[in-house]
């Protein structure tokens, strides 16, 4: 009886520590949105969703504005809270079945299935309008702000072109923006 109960109380423990590691493996650990490996596992599974459901699926490479000059003139402290906090308004917005990873510095992917490209730009125009709002009010002394390139995925393209062709779209974005400033 003693040895049956320690057995369960060990096979718990591994059961916890496996799920730790699991979370460790699939989650980014300063914003708690999926990393890259985890994200791109998922878009795949997204991607034959799509194709089976013959469902649109849209995405939207994500980069957050002015990071360099927060982590310059504030601290890099400030940059990793300009991070979580753009990451945490991304989720926000999103729903259950939408996708939401973290590639990597500063950049982030969305993936929305059953969302055609029209409804995804209106999501990102409700998103900056959100960031319009919270910069008024915000004591922050930078705004929160984002360049994003939506495509709509191509059965005919791979997931990295998919990916890319988002990501041309927000450098162009951010182009036009840059121009705008001058």
């Amino acid at each position: 009886m003693i040895i049956e109960k320690n057995i369960n109380v060990f096979l718990d423990t591994i059961e916890t520590i496996n799920n730790k590691l699991i979370d460790k493996a699939s989650y980014d650990l300063m914003t708690g949105v999926f990393n890259r490996h985890t994200g791109i596992e998922k878009l795949e599974l997204m991607i034959q969703k799509s194709k089976f459901k013959n469902e649109p699926l849209t995405g939207c490479f994500i980069d957050v504005d002015g990071l360099k000059f927060v982590n310059d003139n504030f601290s890099h402290n400030d940059g990793d809270e300009l991070i979580k906090k753009i990451a945490s308004i991304l989720k926000s917005f999103s729903r259950e079945e939408d996708l939401l990873f973290r590639l990597g510095g500063d950049e982030f992917f969305m993936a929305f299935l059953g969302v055609n490209h029209s409804d995804a730009e209106n999501i990102f125009l409700r998103i900056n309008i959100y960031l319009s709002e919270y910069n008024k009010t915000s004591e922050k002394p930078y705004d929160l702000r984002i360049s994003y390139g939506i495509n709509s995925y191509d059965h005919n393209k791979n997931i990295d072109e998919f990916i890319d062709s988002a990501d041309t779209k927000m450098y162009k974005q951010k182009s036009e923006k840059k121009i705008l400033q001058i």
